[in-house]
């Protein structure tokens, strides 16, 4: 069997630039989202110390605390669009936790703004929220760092079109999947509609066009048969 080369290129050009394109343009370029990494390293004063000195405390200003908790919390771009004016929630989600000292924000060069509100300390949680001007491949860190008097847990939010946060992997823990491969199974079927969609544009034009020969023949028959008619009677002689 010969292959159609033109017929084949047409058909590709035809899939590519009709559904099927559009549906994979709008997955990567439209649709795709920025993510953001985070890490939170913890120093701890208090804990191992008592075992080897019973009475340890650690003295800040007027306040002695038995144990002091000192987070620092990292904020890195991971992929995706750059984004501007993000804000990032920091919540502590421990009841009743104590912010000890001030909040600390660092930016990665003097030419990117980054800051933090003091902590709102509530009853049930206690948070922040810290406003970064851009994010993209060629910023590095933007760092937050506090204290609190007990072992808190943090939870990590961002507010920024298409933008998810997410932590970091930690160091010998399992590979997360490429980036290019967590949408796999839409462009599969991205793909799959596209050539589905070409194919039943082709059934329809094909149907169409039989239809509409079949219409034509019907009308040239019905106007051959009222002209034989007519030419009928006009040679039929008058009645004398």
């Amino acid at each position: 069997m010969r292959l159609d080369w033109k017929q084949i290129i047409t058909w590709i050009l035809a899939v590519v630039f009709s559904g099927l394109g559009g549906a994979v343009l709008t997955l990567w370029f439209a649709n795709r989202s920025t993510v953001v990494e985070y890490s939170i390293n913890k120093t701890v004063l208090g804990t191992d110390q008592t075992t080897v000195v019973p009475n340890f405390r650690v003295q800040v200003g007027e306040t002695t605390l038995q144990t002091l908790f000192i987070y620092t919390l990292k904020l890195q771009y991971r992929s995706g669009p750059e984004i501007e004016n993000a804000k990032v929630g920091i919540g502590l989600l421990t009841p009743g936790v104590m912010l000890v000292g001030n909040t600390v924000a660092e930016r990665p060069s003097e030419a990117f703004d980054f800051s933090c509100a003091p902590f709102d300390v509530r009853p049930k949680s206690s948070g922040t929220t810290c406003i970064l001007r851009r994010l993209n491949s060629n910023v590095g860190a933007y760092a937050v760092s506090f204290a609190t008097s007990e072992d808190a847990k943090i939870d990590v939010s961002i507010d920024a079109k298409n933008t998810q946060v997410r932590q970091a992997e930690i160091p010998g823990g399992t590979e997360s999947r490429p980036f290019m491969f967590i949408d796999l199974g839409a462009v599969l079927l991205s793909i799959c509609v596209g050539v589905l969609t070409f194919f039943l544009n082709r059934r329809t034009s094909a149907i169409h066009s039989a239809i509409s020969t079949k219409l034509e023949e019907m009308r040239s028959q019905a106007f051959r048969k009222m002209a034989s008619d007519l030419e009928s009677l006009i040679s039929k002689p008058p009645p004398t």
